[in-house]
């Protein structure tokens, strides 16, 4: 179960992150300010995916789990899209 949702939270905090506008288009506004964009990790799904993934998995203390857990979001990812 906790599996599951660190994968699904992943991949949805990252979808968010990568293809919303957010309210008033904040999030677009983030993603082409130029400092954010020199990055690019809010512009690649499967850049964003492994911070959060890390994020998740560090919280939770789950540290093994990291590679499953953003493999199997971007997994999603693809087969969704």
């Amino acid at each position: 179960m906790e599996l599951a949702s660190l994968i699904f939270g992943t991949y949805i905090i990252t979808l968010v992150l990568t293809e919303s506008e957010g309210a008033y288009g904040g999030l677009y506004k983030l993603r082409q300010n130029k400092k954010v964009d020199d990055f690019g990790i809010l512009n690649c799904f499967m850049c964003t995916a492994f911070w959060i993934a890390l994020l998740f998995c560090s919280v939770t203390g789950n540290l093994g789990l990291l590679f499953i857990v953003w493999g199997a979001s971007t997994a999603l990812d693809k087969v969704v899209k």
